[in-house]
Order: structure tokens, then sequence, then C-alpha cells
């Protein structure tokens, strides 16, 4: 909708409210898209980390956050980690507008094959 200061305030205060791995997806996803790449992937790299007491991050929302940052490579590794892994988010995956900017790639149509919801793609 072009409001990314407000995404980027809304986002920096769901995470001050409730610090997740969500909300920290979240608010890398947002910074790549208001043009704040250094700022998307510092949290990025924290997300990444391993943590001793197994904090969980979805490969399906690192993969959004991939293709927000335009790294189309790492957000179809993480689709397909997602895949491997079942993450109930790939439920979402041939709607979600968070993925549009991957859908011209072959890689989305194959994807959505394995998956069985090529029909009407």
């Amino acid at each position: 909708m072009g409001r990314s200061a407000e995404a980027v305030s809304v986002c920096e205060r769901a995470h001050q409210i409730q610090p997740s791995p969500w909300t920290s997806a979240a608010l890398a996803r947002v910074y790549a898209l208001a043009g704040n790449k250094s700022a998307s992937e510092k949290i990025l790299a924290e997300l990444l980390q391993k943590h001793p007491d197994g904090v969980f991050v979805s490969d399906y929302d690192l993969a959004t956050v991939y293709a927000a940052l335009g790294d189309r490579d790492r957000a179809f590794r993480s689709l397909e980690d997602a895949q491997r892994s079942r993450s109930e988010w790939l439920s979402y995956v041939k709607v979600d507008p968070q993925l549009d900017s991957l859908r011209q790639d072959p890689r989305f149509g194959a994807i959505l094959n394995r998956m069985g919801l090529d029909r009407g793609y």
C-alpha cells in the first residue's frame, strides 16, 4: 500500500511489546521492503543464530524475509526447507502476498506442483 513508514512503526511496536521470532521476522521483512536492508539483514542474522533455549524460526517466515530482500535463491531454499519440514504456513503459499515477488520464477510453480497446488496456476 506504499505506507512503509507506518508499517515499520507498527512492527517495531509489536516487537517491543512481544519480542519473538515471528515479530523479528516481520520486522526484518518490513525493513527490507522499506529499503533498510542493513537493518533487515542484522535481524535476519540474529534469527539464524542458534539459541540455547530452542527458539524456533519458521523456514516459511525466513522465505518471506529473503523474498523482501530480493534474495530469490535463499527464499526458494527456505521454501523447500519449509516443505520438507511440513510447515503449516505452506498452506498459504499459493495466495500469500508476501511471496508475490517469487511467483514468476519457475521454481515457484515447481513447489506448487510438488504440493499438488498447481491446478489453476
